[in-house]
């Protein structure tokens, strides 16, 4: 057992090694409920270029925050996408159980969720997907997050900045 433990720290001090250089380390920490923790786990999953993801649907579809509808004839089924990146999903979802506490445009949208009658989880992916929205951005531009620009894209387009931005 203590061969393992020490295996494991070593390659936890190598992984935080690799997080330090990582190009992304600072616009992924800059988004709200990402810190040292998360960081190197989105950073592994979507890698240094953005850019391979044709656009924001594609990306959102590897995390599987988009969900799938089947439709033949009359039926129609909405549900969870299965095939995705499991381990950007968790990191996702641990990011926004974060940010629902520490950011207050989060909190404010998964309250208003809340109280249109949506599920925990409902709201708590919703949050993600917004996460994950504006996490392109700040990839694709290259910019640090800043609270007062999304707020200010928030006011003038009545949602979150991503929309605008994209």
């Amino acid at each position: 057992m203590r061969s393992i433990l020490a295996e494991l720290e070593a390659l936890d001090r190598e992984i935080a090694s690799l997080y330090d250089h990582h190009p992304n380390k600072e616009l992924l920490q800059s988004l709200p409920g990402v810190a040292e923790t998360l960081g190197p786990v989105l950073a592994a999953e979507l890698g240094t270029d953005v850019t391979r993801f044709v656009n924001l649907r594609g990306l959102k579809a590897f995390a599987g925050t988009c969900p799938v509808t089947v439709q033949s004839g009359k039926h129609r089924s909405v549900h969870i996408r299965r095939a995705c990146n499991q381990h950007l999903r968790q990191a996702l979802h641990m990011a926004s159980l974060v940010a629902v506490r520490t950011a207050p445009w989060v909190r404010e949208l998964f309250d208003r969720l809340r109280n249109e009658g949506k599920s925990y989880g409902r709201a708590l992916r919703a949050v993600g997907e917004q996460l994950l929205e504006i996490l392109y951005v700040l990839l694709k531009r290259r910019t640090l997050y800043d609270e007062g620009y999304h707020m200010r894209m928030k006011a003038l387009h009545g949602r979150g900045c991503s929309e605008s931005l994209t």
